[in-house]
């Protein structure tokens, strides 16, 4: 089964910029005067494209192990394979730094809202193919590893980088897959707001994993307007963290307005002016850090 690992560059403030590789996109931050300077963080993410391997003609749990005979309470495996299929990190080792990554299994959800600004609706059916997001923002010790200039802002290894272009993004993307040998990208933006909103085990929580921001993420009202080490609020039902707060994360997308009508991975507009960002950041209001807000830069 092919991997393709996602990688998603996080940004915070009013402007980010977004970087793609091969359809990778990373995130970057922006500052603004009024603000201090504000910083980049990347998210890591691996999607995996699941077939279907069973051939029932349905994209399923089953399909993970077609060749044994197996139950469905097993997820369509044998009894002793149960602890190996439920384990869903994936984790890569570079250069002694860990990177986390977790199994979003794909699904189907609603996405926008009716409750936000013009752009996030209409509220439309999306289907997702299951991928691996890394657990948190790309942070500045990975950033290190392959460039040569950190531009964040606020210094320290835990933190996530920022303040980085939509050109930087794209160049760090090369660099990884071309010393890991996978396929790193951005989220789409469908695939970031499926994940934000807790994926298969989705709820309406304003932000990713609360309707109280102070529980997942950091905002002008707590953050002392500085950034903060990845993964200190809590995570969401995934075990994805920051995707409310912090810094916001940059999509693969276009910003473009949504389709009336069910989508299957959804990847935005051909052309645009602006890429996409999500999850609002550490200098904005708590508003700006709602799963279904969509910005552009």
């Amino acid at each position: 089964m092919k991997q393709i690992f996602v990688l998603a560059l996080s940004l915070f403030l009013f402007f980010h910029t977004q970087a793609q590789l091969k359809k990778p996109t990373v995130p970057v931050k922006k500052e603004t005067t009024a603000k201090p300077p504000v910083k980049v963080v990347e998210r890591v993410k691996i999607v995996e494209k699941d077939n279907d391997r069973d051939g029932d003609g349905i994209i399923d749990v089953m399909d993970k192990c077609p060749d044994e005979w197996g139950e469905l309470k097993n997820e369509g495996c044998p009894k002793q394979e149960i602890n190996k299929i439920s384990n869903s990190n994936k984790n890569e080792i570079i250069n002694n730094f860990t990177l986390k990554m977790i199994l979003i299994q794909g699904g189907l959800f609603n996405m926008g809202s009716n409750n936000g600004n013009f752009d996030e609706k209409p509220i439309h059916t999306v289907s997702i193919s299951s991928f691996y997001m890394a657990t948190t923002e790309v942070t500045q010790e990975l950033w290190n590893l392959f460039m040569d200039i950190n531009p964040s802002n606020f210094k320290g290894d835990n933190l996530p980088v920022e303040n980085v272009s939509w050109i930087d993004c794209q160049t760090f993307i090369l660099k990884l897959n071309k010393f890991t040998g996978n396929e790193y990208r951005l989220p789409t933006e469908a695939e970031w707001e499926f994940a934000a909103k807790g994926g298969i085990y989705g709820s309406f929580f304003n932000y990713s994993g609360s309707n109280f921001i102070d529980d997942v993420g950091w905002c002008d009202a707590n953050s002392q307007n500085i950034t903060h080490p990845v993964a200190q609020k809590a995570a969401n039902k995934l075990g994805l963290f920051d995707m409310s707060g912090n810094v916001s994360e940059w999509c693969s997308d276009w910003l473009g307005n949504y389709k009336n009508y069910e989508e299957t991975n959804p990847s935005g507009p051909s052309t645009g002016t602006y890429r996409a960002f999500r999850g609002g950041g550490y200098i904005l209001n708590e508003q700006c850090c709602r799963v279904s807000r969509r910005s552009g830069d």
